[in-house]
């Protein structure tokens, strides 16, 4: 096992030397927060986000946390005027931003993400199927943490609460 170890470490070196990199190991400080402040509660998420669609002409429907089988996920959606659809999900995301959500990459292709406190809000760009317009607009948004539910009775330790309804 020694040796192993020891041949390693001289391929180690010997690789490092030859590249140029003096030190691979080095330590680049810790990672970028994900969020600071206290976590937001999916009903102030799903309420700051319906706000935004409603004010693009989105009016949009919480799915019921019964149909959800992970906690801390929670998915919007709506049927729109037809074509309009992804146009109407762009711009409730701009507006989103003037909320204090700020743009992430993408998720999905041709998709977009929005992040605010322990949330991020996906929607993805609905490909029509051929010759029919786009109606549907589809958010859906998770927060830091999310596993399976808890059997029934089990209180949640995740970073958020599940919410309670639409």
């Amino acid at each position: 096992m020694r040796v192993g170890l020891a041949a390693a470490a001289v391929a180690v070196v010997s690789l490092t030397t030859v590249s140029g990199c003096a030190n691979p190991l080095a330590d680049l400080g810790p990672l970028e927060e994900r969020y600071s402040g206290p976590p937001m509660t999916a009903d102030t998420a799903v309420a700051d986000l319906t706000s935004a669609l409603a004010e693009a002409g989105v009016q949009v429907r919480r799915t019921p946390q019964e149909h959800i089988a992970i906690e801390c996920h929670e998915y919007l959606s709506a049927e729109h005027a037809a074509g309009t659809a992804d146009a109407a999900a762009r711009d409730a995301f701009e507006k989103a931003g003037t909320r204090g959500w700020r743009t992430v990459p993408a998720a999905l292709p041709g998709g977009r993400s929005l992040r605010k406190a322990n949330w991020t809000a996906h929607t993805a760009r609905i490909t029509p199927v051929a010759g029919e317009p786009t109606t549907a607009v589809a958010v859906a948004l998770q927060c830091d943490g999310g596993t399976s539910k808890k059997p029934p009775g089990t209180a949640s330790t995740g970073p958020a609460s599940p919410s309670t309804g639409p």
